[in-house]
């Protein structure tokens, strides 16, 4: 141990503490008593203080000593963690006790050189460790092993108010499972969206679980996991910018995944909502019941399916409660009216009664995610009716009594009503379920589960140069970056868009890869890293100075990968330009121009619009920098089509223009707009590029010159039949070769084996393979 002067414990190990989304080592022990029993007991701990370091000799000098590169501070941890890598030891030994007057040296140092050599140490650390130490530190944190971690995984969980007087009933899941984390020894905090107080969470904050989705993640703290949890309003959720940026999205139904899985990069797990059985109990023994049917929910001014039910069930002389805010101003419901209940008091009502009507309001309902008083009322033991047919099926099959028709969901109330002991025995095996899968301890067990595997997989930050998420969508390698995003997904490795403010932030060293979209410029490289550089653009500016330390590089282009491989000495990969097939595909609705051209100008002439003018047809250019000098304004429609709107203009034209950037053409670079027009079967014309004929099956008509291009025009509008012929081989061509799944096959095939040699953690455990086992697929 060190003490300090004052004879107060100066260290006794060295954790891991995570600021701005990167663990940083943290000294740890500091003001202890060292005769008090966490000073006094020698263990095994991660890294120590070079202050009182014992190493043998032999040990010291397989790793190769300490790490050349640092300014006296940060060596001993690096020396640790490669003396772990290797298999070694750090024990700490209190009866080995060293005075130590700490940073005596650093205190005669200006305060702007000290700063500025420590966060130069933080980065070189970094760069050398920062995906194993995140990964261990995260993976020590879910499981509760606190080896390498200060302190536990601490948990952040929206909600609309932290106080449950404010009447939102989000408060309760969200404290229901928030319990149920902190009983498996996370700490837990809640993030009100009131004032966007949500946008603060305590420095500390691991993992932010999003309850509500109005929460935009793109402004949490870098390197915090985001989740989101679709509970209901899946197109609200969807119809965010930021949805994709969550790390895990979960969601209560197979429709709600479906649907997610479809709009959007991820791929959804399931997490439906749950109960608390130590608060939604059936009492014992339990009581005659005093009512036939209780319903409990709040009516917020919109009829609902219920008010159908209960006169229908009161005409027969049945006891019916409703318990919640606003029915007494529903004419059909006011008579059995009993107003708001507590939360505490819910399980004691559905006690009393024979039966609980569940009606689910009409923004769930179409998505089938089951409500909490399911789980509640059969937790308390009391049967469940339910007009949500598809969410009982998925649930609980066909034991839960359901029917989408008032007037069946009252005939079905009667009829279990009228024969209680059936119903009795229905109750006991439905509660039965819920208790086995439906309580909020096991979905606290799922979450991490879900948060293990998400930690445990290699992660790719996919690295994109638009400055802000505001003009983002602008950018063509903005869609570039999210069809690659999707792809990777659905291959299971985890992938964060990095736009060019993240690239040199404290997170971006957690990732296992960097792929560089390279466009203008590239991120720098980090040792403990896979780099990974793919130009897609402006082979002017990938220079030997671009590509030198990448571990591998990518080209779209086979004639410039062959040049860059001779030039700079590396062996650069072919790998083309694609398509994502989801979003680019034959799309109804779309404006039927004869003449379609989607691209920007950058204030230059434009090949195939000087080809055309003047002319006649149906012209319609869409893009931005559009001035009267380069085209007839009254070609010009808009300024920009949404990626997501794309697919369907490409389809209603009769002809889709396409035309390179000269040093583009005259290298080899095929537009990526080739590929998405023929994977939407449309016709297109281009200008040459070599390779162009093969790429396509000649699926795609190229022309010459102006008058070349012209004939051609001319030509192919007056002949549908043709157009349709060669659109289907271009179609057939990308399908089948050049889609982004067939990249990211092509990817994880050259970057598997390099991974495979690089251990994901620092001690010992085996990397997942991210090569694909199988033959590449659309």
């Amino acid at each position: 141990m060190t003490v300090a002067p004052d004879l107060t414990l100066q260290h006794r190990a060295v954790a891991f503490v995570t600021q701005d989304g990167l663990p940083l080592a943290r000294n740890i022990g500091g003001g202890e008593d060292p005769l008090g029993p966490e000073a006094s007991e020698a263990r095994e701990v991660q890294a120590a203080t070079a202050a009182c370091l014992l190493v043998r000799r032999a040990a010291l000098d397989d790793v190769g000593g300490f790490e050349l590169g640092y300014d006296y501070g940060m060596e001993d941890v690096d020396l640790c963690l490669k003396l772990r890598e290797a298999g070694g030891r750090i024990v700490y030994e209190p009866q080995a006790t060293f005075w130590h007057h700490e940073s005596a040296t650093q205190r005669s140092e200006a305060r702007a050189s000290r700063s500025a050599r420590q966060a130069a140490n933080r980065t070189l650390l970094s760069d050398r460790w920062g995906p194993r130490i995140a990964r261990q530190v995260l993976l020590d944190k879910l499981r509760g092993q606190r080896g390498w971690a200060a302190g536990p995984l601490h948990v952040g969980i929206t909600l609309t108010r932290d106080d449950p007087a404010a009447g939102w009933g989000d408060w309760y899941t969200a404290h229901e499972l928030g319990d149920a984390l902190a009983a498996i020894g996370w700490r837990v905090s809640y993030l009100e969206r009131h004032h966007d107080h949500w946008y603060a969470p305590d420095p500390s904050v691991d993992v932010v679980i999003a309850l509500i989705d109005a929460i935009d993640v793109r402004r949490l703290p870098e390197g915090v996991v985001r989740v989101a949890w679709v509970r209901n309003w899946t197109d609200r959720w969807l119809s965010h910018p930021w949805f994709d940026e969550y790390d895990i999205v979960l969601t209560s139904s197979k429709v709600s995944k479906a649907a997610i899985d479809a709009r959007s990069v991820h791929v959804a797990g399931l997490m439906p909502l749950a109960t608390n059985p130590d608060r939604f109990r059936s009492p014992e023994p339990r009581p005659e019941p005093e009512l036939d049917v209780v319903f409990t929910t709040n009516r917020w001014g919109q009829a609902r399916g219920v008010e159908s039910v209960v006169p229908r069930l009161t005409a027969t002389g049945r006891r019916v409660a409703v318990y919640g805010k606003g029915w007494e101003r529903a004419p059909a419901m006011a008579a059995v009216a009993r107003g708001p209940l507590a939360y505490d008091d819910l399980p004691a009502a559905y006690a009393r009664a024979s039966l609980v009507i569940d009606d689910t309001a009409t923004p769930t309902l179409p998505w089938g995610a089951v409500n909490s008083r399911v789980f509640d009322a059969l937790a308390a033991g009391t049967l469940v009716i339910t007009d949500n047919v598809a969410g009982a099926r998925e649930l609980f099959g066909e034991d839960l009594p359901a029917a989408a028709d008032p007037d069946d969901l009252a005939r079905l109330a009667e009829r279990h009503l009228a024969d209680p002991e059936g119903s009795g025995r229905l109750a006991e095996r439905l509660r039965a379920v819920v208790l086995e899968r439906h309580t909020y301890a096991r979905r606290a067990a799922e979450l991490r589960e879900a948060l293990v595997a998400w930690a445990g997989q290699p992660r790719i930050d996919v690295a994109i140069a638009p400055p802000s998420w505001d003009v983002a969508p602008m950018w063509g390698d903005y869609s570039f970056g999210r069809a690659l995003q999707r792809a990777l997904h659905r291959h299971d490795v985890r992938t964060r868009l990095l736009l060019r403010p993240a690239w040199d932030t404290p997170a971006a060293g957690c990732a296992d890869v960097t792929i560089g979209i390279f466009g203008l410029s590239t991120p720098r490289v980090r040792q403990g890293q896979l780099s990974v550089l793919w130009i897609i653009s402006h082979p002017d500016l990938a220079s030997d100075e671009v590509v030198a330390g990448h571990d591998v590089v990518f080209v779209a282009s086979d004639m410039f990968a062959a040049q860059l491989t001779k030039r700079a000495g590396i062996e650069a990969i072919p790998l083309h330009q694609a398509t994502d097939q989801d979003r680019f595909r034959p799309t109804p609705g779309g404006p039927p121009h004869e003449l379609l051209f989607v691209a920007n100008s950058r204030g230059v002439r434009r090949r195939v619009i000087d080809g055309l003018a003047p002319i006649e047809h149906d012209l319609a250019v869409y893009g931005r920098s559009w001035t009267p000098d380069l085209i007839d304004p009254r070609h010009v429609l808009g300024e920009h089509i949404p990626n997501e709107e794309l697919a369907a203009y490409y389809s209603g034209a009769a002809i889709v223009l396409n035309d390179h950037w000269l040093d583009m053409a005259d290298l080899g670079f095929m537009s990526n707009r080739l590929y998405d027009a023929a994977a939407c079967g449309a016709f297109v014309v281009s200008d040459h590029v070599a390779g162009i004929g093969d790429e396509f099956d000649g699926g795609v008509v190229t022309f010459t010159d102006a008058t070349d291009l012209r004939a051609t025009v001319d030509r192919f509008l007056g002949d549908p039949e043709a157009r349709a012929d060669h659109a289907a081989r271009a179609q057939a061509a990308v399908l089948a070769r050049h889609t982004f799944g067939h990249r990211v096959e092509e990817i994880l095939r050259t970057i598997g084996p390099i991974l495979a040699e690089r251990p994901a953690r620092i001690t010992h455990a085996p990397r997942p393979d991210v090569t694909p086992a199988r033959p590449p697929a659309g």
